[in-house]
């Protein structure tokens, strides 16, 4: 069809990914395959096989339940440590046994003994937020307080400043006044003062043209 013909040309690049199956694939499924079968033939087995794998069986659960037990063990071993001494040590049996490691690195160690400071326990940690957080708000608290009382003395010492330059500059308008006034008095003084030197200096000069 025109979907599987191919094109020559300097355009178009074709790549083909050959990705055989190894020869270790091959052996697992194969082996997989087999046990499957072998398994849908257990009643076809010999006597000796079947009871062999009877006792295997029973090993197996029983190691299975011995862990069981030794998580509930260390459970209850942890328990009564922690409420006997109120929590101020901890005590695990097996500590790596239901940890995600190796099937012998789950044996190891054998115990583990911790004594937790106060200063990491969860509710001192909590304490501590507590405290820093109610020590926070308080300080806000107080800073917000500050800023209103010196808001509120700027605002007074503004008024005040307000005030007093109001009345300096009403004291000078009327310093002013006053001395426009005063200068104004000592002029007309002045000019009566003149005007009466000159009416005495005519009435001798009219005086002397009569004589």
């Amino acid at each position: 069809s025109d979907d599987q013909r191919f094109v020559d040309g300097e355009e178009n690049v074709y790549v083909w990914v050959y990705d055989p199956a190894s020869a270790k694939t091959l052996i697992i499924g194969s082996l997989i395959v087999m046990g499957a079968i072998a398994l849908c033939l257990f009643p076809l087995w010999p006597e000796i096989v079947r009871i062999g794998v009877y006792y295997v069986s029973l090993c197996a659960a029983g190691f299975v339940g011995f862990i069981l037990f030794l998580v509930v063990l260390r459970l209850i071993l942890f328990c009564l440590v922690w409420g006997m001494t109120l929590g101020k040590h901890h005590f695990w049996l097996l500590p790596n046994l239901t940890e995600d490691v190796g099937f012998f690195e789950s044996f190891r160690p054998l115990y583990k003994h911790d004594i937790p400071s106060k200063q990491f326990s969860p509710l001192t940690k909590d304490k501590s937020k507590k405290k820093s957080s109610s020590e926070k708000s308080s300080k806000a608290k107080e800073t917000k307080a500050k800023e209103k009382v010196s808001d509120k003395e700027e605002s007074e010492e503004e008024e005040f400043e307000m005030i007093d330059k109001g009345d300096v500059e009403e004291e000078e308008e009327g310093d002013r006044m006053e001395g426009e006034e005063d200068t104004e008095e000592t002029e007309e003084g002045m000019e009566e003062d003149e005007e009466d030197l000159n009416g005495a200096a005519d009435e001798d000069n009219e005086s002397k043209k009569h004589k």
